[in-house]
């Protein structure tokens, strides 16, 4: 995700559609798992069942991560300075874990229990069944992806992937539907399980390891710390910059960096600089918060920006 995008958004806006959301992905799980239910109670489909543990996983982890949210947008206090924002790299951590598992289980189901499952029928329900799945995950994600533009927020962003995922996998499941319902060849159901149970197992990667990302205090990516170095250098009156150190949590990014100015300047014009230096960050880094340490210039680096100067 671009950490330089434009949130005009305020902190309460950015939580209340974050939040918002949250609500859709759990209505929407909650709908396609009830419909999967009775598809497979119609229909004795493996890919259906595969289907509906999908389901059933998205509407675990779509509860755990509104609450997340909710959590995460509980303002700084005296314990927590930097905020709680990694609550929804934990939440994502959880996820992943069940996720795994689910997968695990299904891969069993589908290796063992294929062996004297009954031949699908009235697979016409599953079909309608699946081709809705498809249309409201379709909605669900744009949605989404519109909320993760506007707030920027690390859980929406992991249930929108998530979902992604869903979309493709509804779609083959409601292909595998429609061939084995014409021609009637039934290992195409247990083949597009154990496939299902896969592409499960890859999200689950997926998820922990943006998650890890965040709890490990992982920097930005290079373009963005590098904007970072060129913006500030950008002030005629910055010489210099080093030690420059980046994270995230949750919504919020955390910039931190040795600003160098002439050893001579008194401190009223150092304050001075090193507020314009804030505005410069903010006006592409507008929820950042940012540290900025004083050194003369000329000190000896300790960790030098390896970037070259650029005017942006």
């Amino acid at each position: 995700m671009d950490q330089t995008t434009t949130l005009p958004l305020t902190d309460e806006g950015r939580s209340k559609l974050a939040k918002r959301a949250g609500l859709a992905a759990i209505v929407t799980a909650a709908t396609l798992l009830l419909g999967k239910m009775i598809a497979y109670a119609v229909t004795g489909s493996l890919s259906i069942l595969g289907g509906l543990t999908d389901s059933l996983l998205d509407l675990t982890a779509s509860a755990m991560n509104y609450y997340a949210i909710r959590f995460a947008h509980i303002p700084a206090d005296e314990d927590h300075r930097f905020g709680h924002g990694k609550a929804e790299a934990l939440a994502g951590i959880a996820q992943a874990v069940l996720i795994a598992v689910s997968a695990i289980l299904l891969l069993i189901k589908a290796l063992t229990g294929s062996l004297d499952a009954p031949a699908p029928k009235d697979l016409e329900i599953g079909i309608a069944v699946f081709m809705f799945s498809v249309i409201a995950t379709f909605a669900l994600t744009r949605y989404q992806q519109y909320v993760v533009k506007r707030t920027g927020s690390p859980a929406v962003a992991a249930d929108a992937l998530h979902y992604k995922n869903d979309l493709y996998l509804n779609a083959g499941i409601l292909c595998s539907l429609a061939v084995t319902h014409i021609t009637g060849f039934l290992y195409v159901d247990t083949v597009f399980t154990i496939v299902i149970a896969g592409m499960i197992g890859y999200g689950a990667k997926e998820v922990i390891m943006s998650s890890l990302d965040q709890i490990m205090d992982k920097e930005l990516p290079d373009e963005n710390r590098k904007a970072i170095y060129d913006l500030l250098l950008s002030h005629p009156e910055i010489p210099d910059i080093h030690d420059l150190r980046t994270r995230s949590s949750g919504t919020r990014l955390f910039i931190q960096f040795h600003m160098e100015l002439p050893a001579q300047m008194n401190l009223s014009e150092a304050h001075r600089i090193s507020e314009e230096a804030e505005e410069i960050l903010h006006s592409h880094f507008p929820h950042a918060e940012i540290f900025i340490h004083l050194d003369p210039h000329g000190h000896e680096q300790e960790n030098p920006v390896r970037f070259e100067s650029e005017t942006i």
